[in-house]
C-alpha cells in the first residue's frame, strides 16, 4: 500500500455493517472488552498489519460539528476477497472527582453497545508506526497490555499467509491484570500447538505471584528470559513491538538496555526502526 492519504474520509466514509459482537472480557469496573466483526460491499478497502481504523461516532460534538474520527487498531488481516475486519474495543469509563458520575466513552460504549446489523461509518485506514520489518528474516517480539494485542492478532494472521519457509520467528507477550482479561488466550494457545517456533506467554499482574516483593509487570516476563532476549536482538535481528498502555514503555527500555549491555538500547534500536511503540 502507499503512503498517500487514506481511501476513506470523515466526508467520504465507508458504509460498513456489524456482523457481530461479542463481548470478549466482563466488565470488572474497568469496563468491558467486545470483539465485533464488521463486513462491508466491496469498495477498496485493504490495510496491512498494524494499522488502524477510524469509527466516527453518531451526532454532534460540543461546537455543533460532526464528531471525529476514533482510531482503533485493526485485529485482523487483510485477505483479498473478504470484506471483513475484526476491532478490539474496551468500554472507555471515566470518573470524575468532583460528582463522582461515571462518563462513558462515546465511541468506544457507541461500539460496545452495537447490535448486528448496525451501520458503521469508518475512515482510514492509517498509521505506519507498527509496520512489519524491512528485513523479512528478522524475528518478532511482539509486547502487549490489555487492549494492545489487537493489532497482534492482526500480525499473527497474516504471519499464517505467508509461506511456511518465510515465516520468522515470534514471541508473543501479553500482560493483563486477570486470567479473563486475556483475550484470544485459547485462540493463541491452539496457534502455538501447531507452530513451534511461536511462543506465546502471558502475564496476570493481579494474580500472579509477587516478584521481588512487587505485582509483576510485563517486563518481568523479558528479565525472566533474558538470554533469550539477548540471542533475539542479536543474531535473529528481532524487532521489538510495543503496544499498551504508556507504563509498560520504561520497563521494557530498562530490560532491553541490561540485555544489550547499553544504556541507550532504546534509541539505539529505534534509530534502526527495531523498536516500535504505540501507547495510549
Amino acid at each position: 500500500m502507499s503512503d498517500a492519504l487514506p481511501p476513506f474520509t470523515t466526508a467520504a466514509p465507508l458504509a460498513a455493517r456489524v456482523l457481530t459482537r461479542t463481548q470478549l472480557v466482563p466488565d470488572s469496573g474497568a469496563g468491558e472488552v467486545c470483539e465485533l466483526e464488521i463486513t462491508w460491499v466491496d469498495a477498496g478497502l485493504q490495510w496491512t498489519p498494524g494499522q488502524s481504523i477510524g469509527v466516527v461516532p453518531p451526532g454532534l460534538n460540543a461546537r455543533g460539528r460532526p464528531n471525529v474520527p476514533r482510531l482503533y487498531s485493526l485485529a485482523s488481516a487483510w485477505q483479498p476477497g473478504t470484506n471483513r475486519l475484526t476491532l478490539l474495543v474496551r468500554r472507555s469509563l471515566a470518573l470524575d472527582p468532583q460528582t463522582g458520575q461515571v462518563h462513558r466513552g462515546l465511541c468506544s460504549s457507541y461500539l460496545c453497545d452495537a447490535q448486528p446489523g448496525d451501520v458503521l461509518r469508518l475512515t482510514g485506514p492509517v498509521g505506519h508506526v507498527l509496520d512489519l520489518p524491512a528485513d523479512p528474516k528478522a524475528a518478532w517480539i511482539l509486547l502487549a497490555t490489555g487492549t494492545g494485542i489487537a493489532p497482534f492478532r492482526g500480525f499473527l494472521q497474516h504471519w499464517q499467509q505467508l509461506e511456511p519457509c518465510a515465516r520468522p520467528p515470534v514471541w508473543l507477550v501479553h500482560s493483563a491484570r486477570t486470567q479473563a482479561e486475556l483475550a484470544w488466550h485459547a485462540e493463541f494457545n491452539h496457534l502455538v500447538e501447531r507452530h513451534p517456533q511461536l511462543i506465546y506467554q502471558v502475564l496476570r499482574s493481579r494474580e500472579d505471584a509477587p516478584i521481588a516483593g512487587r505485582r509483576p509487570h510485563l517486563d518481568s516476563v523479558l528479565r525472566a528470559h533474558r538470554d533469550r532476549l539477548t540471542e533475539w536482538l542479536g543474531e535473529r535481528r528481532a524487532v521489538v513491538y510495543c503496544c499498551g498502555v504508556r507504563g509498560m514503555v520504561q520497563g521494557v527500555e530498562e530490560v532491553l538496555a541490561a540485555a544489550l549491555g547499553r544504556s541507550d538500547a532504546g534509541a539505539w534500536l529505534e534509530g534502526q526502526q527495531r523498536l516500535r511503540i504505540e501507547v495510549y
